[in-house]
């Protein structure tokens, strides 16, 4: 059973390198989508008023970001962590893609660009980072949360 289930995997794999390699053009498609959004409605109502950082989905988005966004919103759809089909590959490499031009923006390494699908989880990250870093001090955490998982994490450590 260990063989064939490595050679399903190992077929998996040369499906995905193949397809990935036609992928490339799928994402010169997208850079050529024409956006709906008017000249006007890329101004937005934000335009020099002050951002709030801590508002998660409630910050006015982007236009740029909503145009670069609708391709997937509106065509291109799947999971891009699911990894034993064509919809998850193409939707990993947009991500993949994006993660390159966000380290190019800011001069980083793509390793170090993450993308943090909630506050519980970039809670966890920033918490248990410091923790790490400082593993070899007393240790001390001091709060100031309404969030049970945060305190909750603090109190493991």
């Amino acid at each position: 059973m260990f063989r064939s289930t490595r050679c399903l995997i190992s077929a998996l794999h040369r499906v995905k390198d193949r397809y990935l390699h036609t992928c490339d053009q799928h994402l010169s498609d997208v850079a050529e989508y024409e956006s709906p959004i008017t000249d006007e409605c890329k101004k937005g109502p934000t335009e020099g008023r002050c951002l709030y950082l801590d508002a998660q989905v409630t910050t006015p988005l982007d236009s740029r970001v909503l145009d670069k966004m609708m391709p997937y919103l509106t065509v291109y759809h799947g999971n891009p962590h699911s990894r034993t089909h064509m919809y998850g590959w193409k939707l990993e490499a947009a991500v993949e893609h994006a993660r390159q031009q966000i380290a190019d923006l800011i001069g980083a390494d793509k390793r170090e660009v993450i993308f943090i699908f909630g506050a519980t989880e970039c809670n966890n990250i920033a918490v248990k980072g410091v923790a790490r870093f400082y593993k070899s001090r007393k240790n001390h955490v001091t709060t100031q949360t309404s969030n049970n998982e945060g305190v909750s994490n603090c109190i493991v450590l």
